[in-house]
């Protein structure tokens, strides 16, 4: 069923989906659906989906980074993969935390309130 209990076949399509055509657009109206990447993988939830695609995305363009630099292309053309690289990396980054702070340090602060702040700010302190 999707979260509104009104689709129950669309919400099976969109659970068992490859990532490689999915249209993130769906996960933001059912942000709670598990998005299987490959078969013999585990179910991921729908931020560690969009940050494995955005983590695979920014590795194949830092490949072609450092390929450039080899071949001894442009430099702003380079500088441009690398800006493309680091906006891809940040959007994988906030996917997480998001799903953290979603999942994880909702129950983490019911069960141990002083553990959840310290790791809050922790997670804070990296991001700064």
């Amino acid at each position: 069923m999707d979260p509104q209990g009104k689709f129950p076949a669309f919400a099976t399509c969109v659970r068992r989906v490859v990532l490689s055509g999915l249209d993130f657009s769906l996960l933001n109206l059912y942000p709670r659906l598990e998005v299987t990447y490959f078969p013999h993988m585990k179910t991921l939830p729908a931020n560690k989906a969009k940050s494995l695609k955005c983590s695979k995305q920014a590795q194949g363009t830092l490949t072609k980074v450092v390929k450039m630099v080899e071949e001894d292309r442009y430099c702003p053309e380079i500088i441009q993969q690398v800006d493309s690289v680091i906006g891809l990396l940040k959007t994988a980054k906030r996917e997480l935390l998001a799903g953290h702070l979603d999942t994880c340090a909702v129950h983490q602060l019911k069960s141990n309130k002083k553990k959840a702040i310290e790791e809050l700010l922790k997670i804070y302190n990296l991001s700064n």
